[in-house]
């Protein structure tokens, strides 16, 4: 309320033995009373003659000004009427008294005065009215219609009338809501880290579904319309890597076994091996509860709209994770030679004698001067399905602008938005770096997934969100 103190003094001193006569009907102000009081009694003494319709209708019509409008509340279409027609419906609709509470919501007055003795006031305040269908029925059932008057007073003139009775939005209260949650990611990981993999493409997909509580934690009525929210969510992310090929090599490899048998062995043997890895792809997939936090404010649009933008950050822990993947891979050898005593180099040709020998299938096979032996083969398909991926804690922070809106009784009844969120990457550490190795040891389940091995710290993620209470 934005009664001063020079108002109140006005009020008083107006209420004195030099106050204007009242109008016909109106309360008089006393000494102890206030402007604002004075106010509320108008509207107070208005609501009973309308209960009493029959008795003072007359009396009810006189406190408005000339072309007020009355906001119909029981009509099947709610709109602001002529107080003679308003009146008229209820007539109609209650030939016996039109019986329903009220509350005035002092704390929300507004008050608007121009000198010491012209005032304006907005009065909210709501009725608690039986509910009456579109058909003209009026039902046992009760409902809640907010609405604020509007009261000029001039002490000057003698001049004390309600100018109007508007709808207003109800003020929003604590709810509980259902959400549904789709986001995509933008971008792609960075695999900067795994040579052959820095231009792989990756993907991503978060779902979330669970409940969120918003509230408001002072007392009293929420004037500045700012929200917190602490919700549950269960969690759905879906992480792909696809790569169309990587090769690796080591050339000049020593060898201490021969070949083929037909090499002779009086000489220094060096090969290079080549290993080609194509149709990389890796899905990852896990279950996740998350604790979100967020705090919004709301600004009205509409009667049936409200915009509202938060900032929310969460935390998840994984429950379930599970790696699908697969990659075809070839171990060749080229470039075999011999290096003689006296220098001389020579490359193993094949039986033709013009086209150098290339090792590409099995058995065919080398051992180096480490004692290690190198198979080669081709077109050999590996499984990384039976990776155990560690379950891991994740963090998110993300900024939401949507809509809430609001049913034929006015209230919040669903929310559709936008949502941005940056979300922390599942990241393994590996302690030998990632070379042809990794995909050589396909036996190896204690292996990193290739997406857990990204140089991101986030993943950007942006979907929708669709809630409705509870």
């Amino acid at each position: 309320m934005r009664t001063t103190t020079r108002s109140l003094i006005c009020g008083l001193a107006l209420a004195g033995p030099f106050a204007p006569a009242a109008a016909a009907g109106t309360p008089v102000l006393m000494p102890s009373d206030t402007v604002q009081d004075r106010a509320i009694g108008l509207l107070k003494a208005n609501l009973e003659d309308l209960k009493d319709w029959f008795n003072r209708s007359s009396q009810f019509s006189k406190a408005f000004a000339d072309g007020a409008k009355y906001y119909c509340d029981i009509c099947p279409k709610r709109e602001p009427r002529d107080v003679a027609d308003y009146l008229y419906q209820v007539r109609s609709l209650f030939p016996d008294g039109f019986q329903f509470e009220y509350y005035i919501e002092k704390d929300r007055i507004e008050h608007q005065g121009y000198d010491l003795s012209e005032h304006d006031f907005r009065i909210p305040f709501y009725k608690t009215l039986p509910v009456v269908t579109k058909e003209g029925v009026v039902t046992n059932k009760a409902e809640r219609v907010d609405l604020v008057a509007l009261i000029h007073m001039d002490y000057r003139k003698g001049y004390f009338r309600i100018t109007g009775v508007e709808w207003d939005k109800p003020p929003a209260s604590n709810m509980l809501m259902l959400e549904l949650s789709p986001a995509f990611a933008l971008g792609r990981l960075k695999m900067d880290d795994v040579p052959g993999l820095e231009e792989a493409k990756t993907s991503g997909q978060l779902y979330r579904l669970g409940v969120q509580y918003y509230f408001h934690p002072g007392k009293g009525t929420n004037r500045g319309n700012v929200w917190l929210k602490v919700g549950l969510m269960a969690g759905l992310r879906r992480t792909g890597l696809r790569s169309e090929g990587l090769t690796y090599e080591q050339s000049g490899l020593v060898l201490s076994g021969l070949a083929p048998q037909t090499v002779p062995d009086d000489a220094e043997h060096r090969i290079t091996v080549q290993q080609r890895v194509t149709e990389v792809e890796e899905n990852v997939s896990s279950v996740a509860v998350e604790v979100p936090i967020g705090i919004s404010k709301r600004w009205s649009l509409s009667r049936r709209l409200d915009f509202s933008m938060e900032l929310q950050l969460g935390v998840g822990q994984e429950v379930w994770r599970k790696v699908n993947g697969s990659y075809v891979m070839d171990q060749v050898g080229t470039r075999h030679t011999m290096t003689f005593q006296n220098g001389q180099v020579v490359d193993v040709m094949n039986v033709s004698g013009d086209e150098l020998l290339v090792y590409n299938a099995a058995p065919a096979a080398v051992v180096d001067a480490s004692g290690e032996r190198i198979e080669f083969f081709s077109q050999r398909t590996s499984l990384l399905d039976d990776l155990e991926s560690k379950k891991k804690a994740y963090y998110l922070v993300g900024l939401n602008p949507s809509l809430f809106i609001r049913g034929l009784d006015e209230n919040i009844k669903y929310n559709v938005g936008l949502r941005f969120d940056l979300v922390s990457t599942h990241k393994e550490e590996t302690a030998a770096p990632v070379d042809h190795r990794y995909f050589l040891d396909d036996a190896d389940t204690t292996r990193p997934s290739l997406t857990a091995l990204t140089n991101s710290p986030f993943q950007f993620f942006a979907g929708l969100s669709f809630a409705v209470i509870l």
